[in-house]
């Protein structure tokens, strides 16, 4: 799919029209086969499945699919029918989705006060169950439908609630979501800077993610931006881009906004006849697909050009004709813009009380919808919800401050019971080492005294065995006459005999 993209986009970039439809025409079929098996699919698991429950999901799924196509009368049949069996196997859940699917398609056909009782009905159920992903979706389309009731202070309300819940829950589809519709909330009120930075982080998202139905909104928006700022070149490019992209996914509602928009580009770069071209593609696109919101910008739209044209009569009921469809929907944006051009062309064509009526009415609408109030409303709200963020991530950061403090800490502890455990380790070794050397000691000692005491034995013994000998040698002595008493003696005889 990303390759996909990168092709179509250097094919926009670098080639003539003929080669950008030819490689266009080349991809729907496979699209269009691709979307037809996948409703097949769902049909035949609702005939064959046993399960209720698995049968309520894909009505809502084939229901979904269809609102997407722009068949709507198909996408409520298939919603209610999920709905009413929903409803008969308490499946929650599911019933919420149905309320969801059909608030939308009423407010893709304009009928807003019918979208917002369906919205609010899933958001209550969710709510209840605590379906935090469904919140998400409910408030962001309980929000676009504010939007173009022109009540952009509740709108933002819902839209930036939408975006927080998906935020915590890292619901990448929810952030997308609520990013396009801040977008256009912005755009709306001429907040580009705003509009252009939620865009852009909406693409960074979607181009990262499986699902790419939004992005043909995002560069739409993208491109409207730069078409505000004179950047012509740079918007037709995001809108064909838009264009190639819901050719690819056989998104008619958002081709025919990417086809509005082109022509839009085209009339800026005063190309009347490519501009008015785009228009009527798009005009009987959305006349199909029910938009009836859509369909009234596009009728404008072809009534400007008609102005820049010289074809004033056509111009004027192309202006009546949108301004009737903005109040038979209740959007007063689309009366205001009606207004607006319709003073220009009287005062164009010298009618100019007519003009004056027609732009007193624009600024007393314009006043009401876009006054200093509403603006400040708008700029509170996106510095709260970016102050909210960088609070979050500021206590996140600290949150990661004190934990690496905790686990430095924790770290030291077990350092310190490393050493202490170490110390009295060693203290005990040392003590066990200095018991064996003391009782060694004691019995080198008592072997000393011992040996000593033997060899006192020994020589007591000795100088008793030689005293002994001593004795008996005077004794020995004592009792054997002297040699030289014998021989004085017999001396002693001879001379006396003489």
């Amino acid at each position: 799919m990303k390759l996909l993209n990168k092709i179509i986009y250097r094919l926009l970039s670098n080639t003539n029209s003929c080669c950008i439809l030819f490689f266009m025409l080349t991809l729907v079929p496979f699209f269009v086969s691709s979307q037809k098996n996948y409703i097949d699919s769902l049909k035949s698991i609702i005939k064959t499945t046993g399960s209720d429950s698995e049968r309520v999901k894909c009505l809502n799924k084939l229901g979904s699919k269809y609102r997407a196509k722009g068949n709507y009368d198909s996408a409520l049949y298939y919603a209610n029918n999920a709905l009413a069996r929903a409803e008969g196997i308490n499946f929650k859940a599911e019933r919420a989705t149905a309320f969801s699917i059909a608030g939308n398609v009423y407010w893709s056909k304009g009928n807003y006060p019918l979208a917002l009782k369906n919205h609010f009905a899933a958001l209550e159920i969710r709510t209840k169950i605590k379906d935090s992903l469904g919140l998400s979706k409910s408030y962001s389309n309980i929000g676009m439908v504010y939007e173009e009731k022109g009540n952009y202070e509740q709108a933002l309300k819902f839209l930036f609630s939408a975006l927080r819940i998906s935020e915590a829950g890292n619901d990448v589809d929810g952030m997308i979501s609520a990013n396009n519709n801040l977008g256009n909330l912005y755009f709306q009120q001429k907040m580009l800077d705003e509009a252009i930075t939620h865009y852009k982080e909406g693409i960074a998202l979607a181009t990262n993610s499986k699902d790419k139905s939004v992005l043909p909104s995002l560069y739409n928006g993208v491109g409207a931006v730069y078409s505000g700022q004179n950047k012509f070149d740079e918007a037709l490019e995001n809108f064909n881009l838009a264009a190639a992209i819901s050719n690819e996914t056989g998104n008619k509602r958002a081709k025919a906004n990417a086809l509005s928009n082109i022509g839009h580009a085209f009339s800026n770069k005063k190309n009347s006849t490519k501009a008015l071209e785009s228009f009527l593609q798009a005009e009987k696109i959305n006349e199909e697909l029910g938009d009836f919101h859509a369909l009234a910008i596009t009728l404008m739209n072809i009534g400007s050009v008609k102005v820049n044209t010289g074809h004033n009569e056509e111009a004027e009921k192309y202006f009546y004709k949108g301004m009737k469809t903005g109040l038979e929907i209740g959007s007063p944006e689309l009366v205001v813009t009606a207004e607006k051009e319709l003073s220009y062309l009287f005062s164009k064509t010298n009618r100019f009380k007519e003009a004056l009526i027609h732009y007193k009415n624009f600024v007393r609408l314009r006043d009401s919808l876009y006054n200093e109030e509403s603006t400040k409303k708008s700029v509170q709200t996106q510095m709260q919800y970016d102050f909210d963020k960088k609070s979050a991530a500021d206590s996140i950061k600290n949150s990661e401050a004190k934990k690496f403090e905790e686990i430095k800490h924790q770290q030291e502890i077990a350092h310190q019971k490393v050493y202490t455990y170490g110390g009295i380790f060693g203290f005990v070794v040392m003590i066990i080492v200095a018991g064996i050397s003391f009782i060694a000691f004691r019995n080198k000692k008592r072997a000393n005294v011992e040996i000593a005491m033997q060899k006192h034995l020994v020589e007591e013994k000795q100088k008793e065995i030689l005293d002994s000998i001593y004795y008996a040698r005077r004794i020995q002595r004592a009792l054997i006459t002297n040699e030289k008493y014998f021989e004085r003696n017999l001396k002693r005889l001879k001379t006396g005999s003489k």
